[in-house]
């Protein structure tokens, strides 16, 4: 048996080649390779390189980065903590509950007593009775919708009091953002502005009704708070939380309704508001009032900065219209139906466009023949030549239309 102190000396095919010693302390193996791949491994010089990687980072790191490191890892901590400890419902229990709850909310001022303990949702009350909007109880609308033209909210009394409260914050904030002069129909842009656009008015509410929820769990009403924490609203209230609880300032400053924004863009949910808008163009009820393209992208800016406004805090949309206008994210149409119908859309209008700019700017001949083949029109289109001899001179251009063709 070979002593571990002595060489060892390879003598196989590829002997001239490589020659290779055990180290001093018999847990590394010094190699030297003559050749394009290396031939022996010690699962011991593994462990000690990682060990001085760590040591080189360790010496490198900068001390105020590692205590960042360790506060955001406390506060993902916390965050799983508090996420962990929600009292789950069973879809089954959920559904009784909401078909055996046959109480009616008495009046508006039982939802505003409710959710006033948010300071958002106290802002934009305030902000709606000093503007004269009206709030009375209507059990038509689903749940609650704002009029625009009256400047009235419309709430259903036939829901509980958390869900109601939910719902007209979202109708409220509509309110505000149509006092700012950023309420507008999407359909009133280019299509793929109105995609957009029509994203984002949804996506604000939903960041809207987020910050209202923390704010409420902060307040003390756990149970709404685990209400939507078990419905589909949990991962848009776990990003607002978890930047909530790293900073405070996140809140006020913007950073947590940003991250909530990002989640929900992430989400699967522009799949479904798409197609809805979409299916709205393929019906020929948008105006698309701003022709120009680059028109409709400059106020489509405009109108995004001014959605991020809030009654309490900074404009939280600032910060990233570059990304919303540009970035993949945020403009794509990423299945691929929708994406389809919207090609098919921009397609129309733009033959249409064609259409009427020819028809407009060109004085059409339409001269009538009888051929062997069927019927034909023959269309003479007069344009504009070069000038020759100071005079402009004219052409003459005809268009054979045929109206169908027979084999002969």
């Amino acid at each position: 048996m070979r002593n571990q102190d002595e060489d060892f000396i390879y003598n196989g095919p590829m002997q001239t080649r490589i020659a290779c010693h055990v180290g001093d302390q018999g847990q590394i193996a010094l190699c030297n390779l003559i050749g394009d791949q290396p031939l022996f491994y010690i699962e011991d010089a593994s462990d000690i390189e990682m060990s001085d990687a760590y040591d080189f980072m360790a010496s490198e790191a900068d001390e105020k980065f590692i205590e960042a490191m360790k506060a955001k890892l406390d506060s993902y901590d916390r965050i799983s903590k508090i996420l962990g400890d929600t009292d789950s419902v069973a879809a089954e229990r959920a559904f009784d509950m909401v078909i055996g709850n046959n109480e009616k909310i008495g009046s508006v001022e039982e939802i505003l007593s409710f959710g006033s303990q948010s300071g958002q949702f106290k802002a934009l009350d305030d902000f709606v009775k000093i503007n004269a909007v009206e709030m009375i109880l209507d059990d038509r609308v689903k749940s609650a919708d704002y009029d625009a033209d009256r400047r009235m909210i419309y709430v259903n009394p036939n829901q509980d009091i958390e869900h109601a409260s939910m719902t007209l914050i979202q109708s409220m904030r509509q309110a505000w953002l149509h006092h700012q002069g950023v309420l507008i129909n999407p359909l009133a842009f280019q299509p793929e502005d109105a995609v957009l656009l029509h994203r984002v008015l949804k996506a604000d509410g939903d960041v809207t009704m987020a910050a209202f929820l923390w704010d409420m769990k902060l307040a003390g009403e756990q149970a709404i708070w685990d209400r939507a924490v078990n419905s589909d609203l949990r991962d848009l209230c776990t990003a607002y939380a978890m930047e909530a609880m790293m900073d405070f300032r996140a809140i006020k400053g913007g950073l947590a309704a940003r991250a909530t924004l990002e989640r929900w863009f992430i989400s699967d949910r522009c799949r479904y508001h798409d197609r809805t808008i979409i299916q709205t163009m393929l019906g020929k009820h948008a105006e698309f009032s701003i022709e120009s393209e680059n028109t409709s992208r400059r106020l489509l800016m405009e109108v995004l900065t001014g959605l991020g406004t809030r009654p309490m805090g900074k404009n939280y949309l600032v910060p990233c219209i570059s990304l919303l206008m540009n970035d993949s994210l945020y403009r794509d149409v990423r299945d691929r139906s929708n994406a389809n119908f919207l090609w098919f859309i921009n397609f129309e209008r733009k033959m249409n466009a064609m259409e009427q700019e020819l028809q407009s700017g060109v004085e059409l001949i339409d001269v009538e023949t009888e051929t062997q083949q069927g019927h034909t029109n023959v269309i003479h289109m007069p344009f504009s030549g070069s000038k020759q001899g100071g005079h402009e001179a004219s052409s003459v251009a005809s268009i054979f239309y045929l109206d169908h063709f027979r084999m002969g």
